[in-house]
């Protein structure tokens, strides 16, 4: 990697730090931050000509961006990240989010570098916050180390370092003393609501059989009954027609039994099992 190297056609490069999302489960519950960690980078000493990021350190997956480490040869124990071609995603390993905040920035071109750059995070494949949107969330490159912190204190699981529409020198870019906080998950006992027995609704009893009388008719002499209604099991309540008819040469004789009467046709009202008699002469 050659640091003299400068490159203004490229519009957008973004670091991304961010958590592995295969097999990850998400736990419910309230959560604690823990200490902050700051990666200073120091600890894996000097490299002039650049070494390229492994997996692991700081607990990142590097190995397939464009990060290295480097360090000048007047300042061997400052080990820093120079940016390399275009920056490619960083995983989180651990499966946690974290906060971000913040990293010291500045170009190897020193003065005379070129770019306006901001942070964009994300979180849960939402954006939470796009510094172009933020007065206070863009910083030009300077000759001196500034830290650059984002007007966001939420969780996220995704850094990005953007640069401005029309292009800057992203490949001089060098971070150092990256500042993050994670996230601890804490385990939330369910409680489970006692099982509440429902008595069954009671079943209606039948409804009683309607109260029935039985009509006995009998008939002496020679003539007939007519009745206005079949059968001769009726439900309390009926009302009856009954027509006495007297057969060629009879005489009709009246109604005896529970009804007497001299009329051949009657009424009665079934309050109760009867025995009427037609009586022919």
């Amino acid at each position: 990697m050659r640091s003299s190297r400068r490159i203004r056609s490229v519009a957008l490069c973004t670091l991304a730090l961010g958590l592995v999302g295969a097999g990850l489960t998400a736990t419910t519950g309230s959560a604690s931050a823990l200490t902050q960690t700051t990666l200073a980078f120091d600890d894996l000493g000097p490299s002039t000509g650049g070494t390229h990021m492994v997996d692991g350190y700081g607990g990142f997956n590097w190995n397939n961006t464009n990060w290295y480490s480097m360090s000048l040869a007047s300042a061997p124990d400052n080990t820093y990240l120079a940016l390399s071609g275009n920056a490619t995603s960083i995983f989180r390993t651990g499966g946690v989010d974290f906060n971000f905040n913040g990293a010291d920035v500045w170009s190897r071109r020193g003065l005379d570098a070129n770019g306006v750059f901001y942070y964009v995070l994300h979180h849960d494949g939402a954006l939470v916050y796009d510094g172009r949107n933020d007065p206070n969330g863009k910083m030009r490159f300077t000759g001196l180390s500034t830290t650059f912190v984002p007007n966001y204190a939420g969780p996220v699981d995704s850094v990005a370092v953007v640069f401005a529409q029309g292009g800057g020198d992203w490949d001089h870019l060098a971070l150092d003393n990256f500042r993050f906080t994670d996230i601890a998950p804490v385990d939330v006992t369910t409680t489970v609501a006692p099982t509440t027995t429902v008595a069954p609704a009671p079943v209606p009893a039948p409804a009683p059989a309607p109260l029935t009388y039985k009509l006995t008719i009998k008939t002496t002499g020679k003539g007939s009954v007519a009745v206005s209604r079949t059968g001769n099991t009726f439900v309390a309540g009926t009302v009856l027609t009954l027509t006495a008819t007297p057969a060629i040469g009879a005489i009709w004789n009246g109604w005896t039994g529970d009804v007497t009467s001299s009329a051949r046709t009657i009424t009665v009202v079934m309050d109760k099992s009867m025995t009427v008699q037609a009586n022919f002469k």
